[in-house]
């Protein structure tokens, strides 16, 4: 007696099984076909996120719905989702690859020394994002409005007082994206105020002459 058993006619068919993404948020659909009791696995990433799947035919069509996140980060990610049958091994994967962040915050020049005159610092920012900026907790140091020179570059304009202290200073603008880990820093500093200076600049002695005492200060070396 010969018995023979066909294959097991289940299966789960998949339209796309790999999906190269932007950095931007999205929407992916996949879409596949099955005449088994699925299920699905996502990993647990925190930029997938899954609506329930979306039968288009009775018992054979199927759309799973996914919301990825905008990257944030500065390198490529992947994760991968599985279709399975609840019933057996049939199983399949749909593998989802998202580039890294295209975000952007670039200045032309990160450091500025300066003599110890009153003047205005021009810091040209080329970006795609929103940016903001913090100012140094300082009274010398203040800010301009922003002028917008071409579509993605901005000038940022600081004005620098004058440094009347026998102390050279510094002080740092941070420019960052909110939402990223992206930051740029702009130092200044600003030299001292050079001068030599005498408590007492004339004298008056007698024929016979005499003895005489300054006091002298200076930011010279």
């Amino acid at each position: 007696v010969y018995i023979t058993q066909d294959a097991s006619s289940r299966k789960i068919d998949i339209n796309k099984k790999e999906y190269n993404l932007s950095d931007q948020e999205q929407d992916v659909s996949i879409e596949f076909s099955t005449n088994v009791d699925f299920d699905y696995e996502i990993p647990n990433v925190d930029w997938i996120k899954a609506n329930t799947a979306k039968t288009r035919a009775p018992m054979s069509s199927h759309t799973l719905s996914l919301h990825i996140s905008e990257n944030l980060n500065f390198e490529k990610r992947s994760a991968s989702i599985v279709l399975y049958d609840k019933s057996s091994n049939l199983k399949d994967t749909v593998s989802i690859t998202q580039e890294a962040s295209s975000r952007k915050l670039v200045i032309n020049k990160k450091e500025y020394n300066i003599n110890d005159d009153e003047q205005d610092i021009s810091v040209d920012i080329t970006s795609n994002i929103d940016y903001s900026v913090t100012m140094p907790n300082v009274n010398w140091i203040s800010r301009n409005n922003v002028r917008t020179r071409a579509e993605s570059t901005t000038t940022l304009k600081l004005h620098i007082s004058k440094n009347d202290t026998y102390d050279k200073r510094s002080a740092s603008v941070v420019i960052n994206d909110p939402r990223s880990s992206l930051s740029e820093t702009v130092v200044i500093n600003q030299s001292q105020n050079n001068a030599l200076n005498v408590d007492k600049s004339s004298f008056s002695f007698d024929e016979k002459g005499g003895d005489f005492t300054i006091k002298v200060t200076s930011s010279l070396d």
